[in-house]
């Protein structure tokens, strides 16, 4: 086994990951008994062995004991790990490899992993109970002496030969707090090639209980590449999501390192012990039903579909659709239980428009037009974002519009009474759109849920018919884009749509741009605007993508230097998860200087945000304020902390006197001169009112 490198990076700001929707089960335990295992020794019937450097050797340091510590968690013997003062006594590693000792033979340990592995499983999951390494302090203060266990995992596909990723936990000796444990390939977090391990805490440290056992989870999610971890009764936190999806295991180390510090490496030895270390998998009950599978509503050779849920249901209802064929009872079956969407159009050409297949097509935008659905019939799919009072999901008697976005911005089609629009309706209707990209001949109406943009059933100004808007952003350029128009259960009616494609406001507009003041700054949202997307400048958001949504600006000039503070931790609320950047260029994202998601709640609801920059004084920044996605509806109350202005704000070359040199200064700006040192008053001008500032400070500061 060769060495590895270990790094300290970053402190993340957690966020709390959704389990995976396959139960977890148990495929291994070891709980480090006498019998079966002898005192002492790392069992071989186990396959424990040990290495440093590659080398084979034995290793006293980590062993199973029966004695010593806080005795066993459960049963009679427990794991003891010594990390000791010196080279030859550290940086061990206990562990299972796969092809050991023999190619083609693994440790039973991975080889479950590996048989879960072949039957779909989704995620890997281990568990242990740990103590705090003893003494609290090893050597000196802050030595980085740290006991744990790791899980990696290979390529299988070699495109990949030199990385291995890992996740597991490291508990360090001298505070007790839990580190993840993952392998980053290259470029990851600044990461260079040839990468190595890193360590990564939370801002909120997790922590093992000074006294007993604690038990900590970690949890690889083979669909996502997201590791999790879990410490006590606390919740799942993610970590970072590395390119693993797919990979599989081949090593379990029970691992202890040497730290070092300012003054040298350790000069006492640290000791943790283990007990109860469970693996569990989310193995699938039909691993035939994957995405790569034929469609559930279609008779196909083979078993199972490609609907995941859907698929097991049928499954569970007759197992020969997943064991032997997906035939037609099998599809039929699908059909009615899970409620799948089956494109039907009987009369296309009347009204015009009435069909997806056969819409009407729109040639110039904006456009307002009479529509007529009285005797319009349904053949789009019932929309989850279209449901409202008794369940109604469906958008019934339903016209269609196709358009060709003439720009980025947002859809807007609109019959809403009094919504500024020109439309008008007498019957209380919904809107939806679907975005057919830019291959009008790939289109399939079939595939219509999965091309849902949004929908509409009831406009804020119309309390009365319940007429609608629509309005959707990220609307791109050059794709076609159907507009549905249609009904509340079962009504229709006539009146007038607007359809129309709007950019986005520019928020660096001086009449869009916010005036920042230092205290709290409202700034409301506003679903016109566009989103910044920060990928590649380093601003890394810790889950989701990286992008603020419906982003503003806050333009705001700081008279001192130092820490500038973004937050709006106060906050309360479902629909206020806010992310904020720093920019000194207006919208140039490359120009960020800082930027934050959940900093105030490390990743916890309602998921606000603080953000801390050096600034300098009188020099002007913009604040991005915006949501984690488009469903934060804000407003966002934004606290401004700038750094505190000088003591002397007259004393403008800074030599601790107010005097003629300061004077020639005031006076070589005079004028127009928004956010200048000399504009003591910050009204955006040099004038007589700062001449008189200035000499009233006359004098030593």
């Amino acid at each position: 086994m060769t060495s590895r490198t270990i790094n300290t990076v970053g402190i993340l700001t957690g966020a709390t990951l959704a389990c995976s929707a396959m139960a977890q089960t148990t495929i291994y335990t070891c709980n480090f008994d006498v019998p079966p295992y002898a005192a002492g020794t790392i069992n071989a019937q186990q396959s424990w062995t040990t290495a440093q450097a590659g080398v084979i050797v034995a290793v006293p340091e980590m062993a199973i004991v029966t004695s010593g510590g806080p005795g066993a968690q459960a049963g009679n013997g427990f794991f003891s790990s010594t990390n000791g003062p010196n080279s030859s006594t550290s940086g061990r590693f206990a562990f299972q490899a796969a092809d050991y000792p023999t190619t083609g033979t693994n440790g039973p340990l991975v080889q479950a992993i590996k048989t879960a592995e072949a039957g779909g499983a989704s995620a890997i999951e281990f568990s242990a109970y740990i103590t705090a390494p003893t003494p609290a302090l090893s050597g000196t203060s802050n030595v980085n002496a740290r006991h744990g266990m790791v899980l990696y995992a290979v390529d299988p596909t070699g495109a990949n030969t030199f990385f291995k990723a890992a996740v597991g936990f490291q508990v360090r000796a001298f505070d007790r707090q839990v580190f993840v444990v993952q392998w980053l390939d290259a470029g990851q977090l600044g990461v260079p090639a040839p990468g190595g391990n890193y360590l990564i805490n939370f801002t909120t440290p997790l922590l093992v209980e000074a006294t007993g056992y604690t038990q900590i989870g970690c949890r690889w999610n083979r669909e996502s590449g997201m590791p999790s971890i879990k410490v006590g009764a606390a919740e799942w936190t993610d970590v970072v999501a590395t390119s693993t999806v797919g990979w599989t295991a081949d090593e379990f180390d029970i691992v202890n390192t040497r730290g070092s510090a300012t003054g040298g490496l350790n000069t006492v030895s640290t000791t943790a012990y283990m007990d109860s270390l469970t693996v569990a998998a989310a193995v699938p009950a039909y691993p035939q039903c994957t995405p790569a599978a034929g469609e559930c509503d279609v008779a196909h050779a083979g078993g199972g579909c490609n609907i995941v849920s859907c698929c097991e249901s049928v499954c569970n209802l007759n197992p020969l659709c997943c064991d032997v064929e997906w035939d037609q009872g099998c599809a039929d079956t699908a059909i009615t239980e899970c409620g799948l969407f089956v494109y039907s159009c009987t009369n296309p050409g009347t009204p015009a428009g009435n069909c997806a297949i056969q819409p009407n097509v729109l040639s110039s935008l904006p456009v307002t037009l009479a529509y007529n659905t009285t005797s319009a019939t349904t053949d789009g799919p019932p929309e989850v974002g279209c449901g409202s009072a008794q369940g109604d999901l469906q958008v019934h008697r339903d016209v269609w519009y196709r358009i060709q976005a003439p720009t980025d911005g947002n859809l807007i089609a609109s019959n809403c009474v009094g919504g500024g629009f020109g439309g008008s309706g007498n019957f209380d209707s919904k809107i939806a759109a679907y975005d057919l990209g830019t291959d009008l001949a790939a289109f399939d109406p079939q595939l219509l849920p999965d091309l849902y943009i949004g929908c509409n059933e009831d406009c804020a100004e119309d309390a009365v018919t319940f007429t609608s808007t629509l309005n959707v952003s990220g609307i791109v350029a050059g794709h076609y884009y159907l507009v549905r128009l249609g009904g509340y259960q079962q009504q229709s009616g006539s009146g007038d749509l607007y359809i129309g494609v709007q950019p986005p406001p520019n928020p660096c507009d001086p009449a869009n741009l916010i005036q920042g003041v230092a205290g709290v700054n409202v700034v409301t949202v506003d679903t016109l605007y566009g989103d910044l997307d920060f990928t590649g400048t380093g601003c890394d958001f810790p889950l989701g993508d990286e992008k603020i949504y419906n982003a503003k600006f806050i333009s705001f000039t700081p008279t001192g230097s130092g820490v500038l503070e973004v937050e709006n931790c106060t906050d309360t609320g479902t629909e206020v998860d806010s992310r904020f950047a720093v920019l000194t260029q207006c919208g140039v994202v490359a120009s960020v200087i800082g930027c934050d998601d959940d900093g105030c709640t490390a990743g916890t609801a309602p998921y606000t945000s603080k953000l801390q920059v050096n600034v300098t004084a009188n020099t002007t920044y913009y604040i991005a304020v915006g949501g984690f996605d488009d469903g934060q509806a804000g407003p966002f109350n934004v606290n401004i902390i700038p750094p505190a202005a000088p003591a002397c704000p007259a004393d403008l070359n800074q030599d601790g006197a107010v005097n003629g040199a300061d004077l020639g200064l005031l006076l070589g700006a005079w004028g127009a001169c928004p956010g200048c040192a000399a504009d003591l008053n910050a009204d955006g001008v040099v004038n007589g009112a700062d001449l008189g500032l200035l000499l009233g400070s006359w004098g030593p500061c």
